[in-house]
């Protein structure tokens, strides 16, 4: 069995204590008599976990501790570094929406890569088929619509591509419709008031906008990243309209390797990988989003899945393509545990500095706080010393086996359950390792 390494040196007893009431995190229990009444605590039960089997052990899988549902992952990962602020990221600014938990779920079987900035950049995966053209007595899909960049918004002219030559040019009629994967219709759009004429082959159409509704010339403005607008078979415009058999989704259900949300998170294959920031986020984080989607029948929709429903961890094994989940001592897994178990509402967050400590989950939160700062509760002793677990205060704090915290102090967390033997063997291997911030 581990046994962290006694904290020592610093004899509590010479000191002269001030008898405070601590603010504590969460409950009456939490007031205690003390200094600093906190350093190293958390104030949530975001540990506790659904019990879930680890299928190459017996034990509970370590993703589960923290992340047990899709309102835990979403709440502790998702919202404090996706969507943390209005405006920034996936927070009321950038496609797919994820401010909220029910934004989340939304994602199932949602397509991917429909509002993208450059359609150069959606990947041949998550093209659809486009909406059809319909003049006179034939009609074709559209693969691209061609704007002129600098074209006033909604333009009065774009240029039109079709899977086919495009039929008479007359205009009685003419419309663009759509059809669902049932391959019933269920868009209908009239071209009133457009006209057209050829463009370089048979299968281009130059579409004169002048005398058509404002609507109808913003539904063609494909500059716009909404989704209300022309859907085009051939977004990227490579050549290869949707190569995918059945387009990738956001999360397809039970089936990550054809779920775009889930590829961003492992590789950058298809654009940058994500998150750009970590703060949360982490290799536990991401086997919960691997396991959520394998789990879900593969019928689920948005309106089937249950955010508190617990994640299937008990029958979902490692992806090899993946981050290790399992790894301890690292910054990922000490920034996760923290983040999820100290920095919550009320205890050691930037708002609430309980016992003037913030444990947020950033690199330079820990450099100015954390990393060779003195504990305010315990005379002589710093929070982190790096290279020695033994005279890191924040360890002791957690550790039960520690004999060296400041008389009449809690053990931390106050509320929830204690620390594992294997968290605090993490945050002793990183602090041993150098306390390393990326």
């Amino acid at each position: 069995m581990y046994l962290i390494r006694r904290f020592s040196g610093l004899i509590a007893a010479a000191c002269a204590l001030t008898f405070v009431m601590a603010s504590g995190c969460g409950s009456e229990e939490n007031v205690k008599l003390g200094g600093e009444g906190g350093e190293g605590g958390t104030g949530g039960s975001g540990s506790g976990g659904s019990g879930a089997g680890n299928p190459t052990g017996g034990n509970t899988d370590p993703a589960a501790v923290v992340f047990p549902d899709i309102a835990a992952l979403h709440a502790t990962g998702v919202a404090r570094t996706c969507a943390l602020n209005d405006g920034v990221c996936h927070s009321a600014r950038q496609y797919p929406e994820l401010g909220a938990v029910k934004d989340l779920v939304a994602l199932v079987n949602a397509p991917c890569q429909v509002a993208a900035n450059d359609p150069a950049h959606v990947p041949d995966e998550c093209e659809r088929p486009g909406d059809l053209l319909v003049l006179g007595d034939t009609e074709n899909e559209i693969l691209r619509v061609l704007v002129d960049p600098k074209a006033p918004f909604p333009p009065v002219s774009v240029e039109v591509r079709l899977a086919g030559p495009a039929g008479p040019l007359d205009g009685a009629g003419a419309r663009i419709r759509r059809l669902g994967d049932a391959g019933v219709e269920t868009l209908s759009v009239p071209l009133d008031g457009v006209t057209f004429a050829p463009g370089g082959d048979a299968s281009t159409v130059i579409v004169q906008l002048g005398g058509a509704p404002a609507g109808l010339r913003s539904f063609l403005d494909v500059r716009s990243s909404d989704l209300d607008r022309v859907r085009v078979g051939d977004a990227n415009g490579n050549g290869v309209a949707h190569a995918s058999a059945t387009p990738w989704a956001l999360v397809t259900p039970g089936d990550p390797s054809r779920s775009y949300l889930y590829k961003r998170l492992i590789s950058d294959a298809h654009g940058p990988k994500m998150p750009l920031l970590q703060r949360t986020w982490s290799a536990l984080a991401t086997r919960a989003v691997w396991c959520w989607i394998r789990g879900l029948p593969e019928d689920a929709t948005a309106a089937t899945v249950t955010a508190s429903e617990p994640i299937d961890y008990e029958d979902c094994p490692s992806d090899p393509d993946a981050p290790d989940p399992n790894a301890t001592g690292t910054w990922s897994s000490v920034r996760t545990l923290m983040g999820s178990r100290c920095a919550t509402a009320g205890c050691h967050t930037e708002a609430a500095k309980a016992g003037s400590l913030d444990l947020s989950p950033s690199s330079l939160v820990y450099q100015q706080s954390v990393i060779g700062v003195p504990s305010v509760q315990q005379m002589g002793a710093l929070r982190v010393v790096p290279g020695q677990p033994q005279a890191s205060y924040l360890l002791c704090k957690v550790d039960p086996e520690c004999e060296s915290r400041a008389p009449m102090t809690a053990l931390m967390p106050i509320t929830g359950n204690p620390l594992t033997e294997a968290e605090i063997k993490s945050i002793s291997e990183w602090i041993l390792n150098g306390a390393p911030l990326e």
